[in-house]
């Protein structure tokens, strides 16, 4: 994949159809034929929530005071919409499967994963820069920290740096989250994946910037 490929697939996302966040779900699995035209798995809301509410009531009441918070009429929402959250948006830019066949499969790439696997092995991540300067991007580079406890991690794709055409600290970054949904929109045009200042990813301490080795530079 070159990078003009990957910021292509980086518009199509934020231009494209409105994306639900939902943990979990988005990528593809590399057995099952050909990436998704759009990043997420496609859902039906009613039907998540409705489950929700029968199986986990307490869930689903968060789900509800969130969504009022953030402005979003539940009852509004298409029969069916595409669904992904941070790893499932940024494996499917990528064009990699987020595991060979399915999810039970081994090696489901997910944050934690990638972080790993670029101080690590380097199978299909590396450092951007180096160890010494963690957090020094490149566009198109990614900025990721792994699980940490309770809190899950998080990964975005940077879209600007302040340093033109070199490594510096990113100024933009496309992610998927539920944060967005906080953002203003017009109505009707909530969004889980934006363009954002990447200062959700900077102000966590374990945060690096890493290369995907199947992109050329």
């Amino acid at each position: 994949m070159t990078l003009t490929e990957l910021l292509a697939n980086v518009d199509l996302a934020l231009y494209g159809p409105r994306t639900l966040y939902r943990l979990g779900q988005g990528g593809f699995y590399g057995n099952a034929g050909a990436a998704p035209a759009h990043p997420g798995t496609i859902v039906s809301p009613k039907s998540v929530l409705a489950s929700m509410r029968r199986h986990e009531p307490a869930k689903f009441q968060r789900y509800v005071a969130a969504a009022a918070q953030a402005g979003i009429d539940l009852d509004a929402l298409p029969d069916r919409m595409p669904a992904c959250d941070c790893s499932g948006f940024v494996t499917w830019a990528l064009g990699l499967p987020r595991a060979p066949s399915s999810r039970a499969t081994t090696g489901w790439l997910d944050t934690t994963a990638i972080w790993t696997d670029a101080q690590g092995e380097g199978t299909r991540f590396e450092w951007c820069s180096s160890a010494l300067e963690p957090r020094k991007a490149r566009i198109g580079a990614l900025l990721v920290y792994p699980d940490d406890g309770p809190d899950d991690g998080h990964v975005g794709i940077v879209t600007a740096i302040d340093e033109s055409n070199d490594e510096g600290t990113a100024t933009q970054v496309v992610h998927c989250a539920p944060e967005n949904y906080l953002l203003p929109a017009a109505p009707g045009q909530r969004h889980a994946i934006l363009q954002t200042s990447p200062k959700q990813l900077l102000d966590h301490p374990k945060t690096i910037a890493v290369w995907c080795v199947s992109v050329f530079r």
